[in-house]
């Protein structure tokens, strides 16, 4: 098993359009285990093994549509009113994104229905 830990700062957020860069620090962290038997995905210290599409440079995870789970409990389709994070281990850039039921208000962003937040990681083992 190979385990690669990444911390990831936060560098620019966008309300649909419109995007941000100034924004205030903060970090994230991101561990992935990729082996033969297992795969394993801690971020921000919690097990999201579970809810993680593991592709061969993509990590893609969040809340499933219930109704989406197979006989087998095979995870479908992602529900696009949570929040879903995707990693790219190539480019090491970590996408935190959100859909909303209703346009949202904040600040001069009047109503806004997609949130993106985007971090850039670095392995620091």
């Amino acid at each position: 098993m190979a385990e690669d830990n990444y911390r990831c700062e936060f560098y620019k957020v966008c309300y649909d359009e419109s995007c941000i860069s100034k924004v205030q620090t903060s970090f994230v962290s991101l561990k992935v285990n990729e082996g033969w038997f297992k795969n394993e995905l801690i971020f921000e210290g919690i097990d999201l093994s579970g809810n993680t599409l593991f592709g061969e440079n993509i990590l893609h995870w969040g809340a499933y549509v219930v109704e989406n789970f197979g006989d087998e409990g095979i995870p479908g389709v992602f529900s696009k009113y949570s929040y879903q994070h995707k990693f790219d281990k190539t480019s090491l850039v970590l996408t935190s994104y959100k859909n909303y039921r209703e346009p949202q208000e904040l600040g001069v962003y009047k109503n806004f229905t997609f949130r993106k937040e985007q971090y850039l990681c670095e392995k620091i083992n």
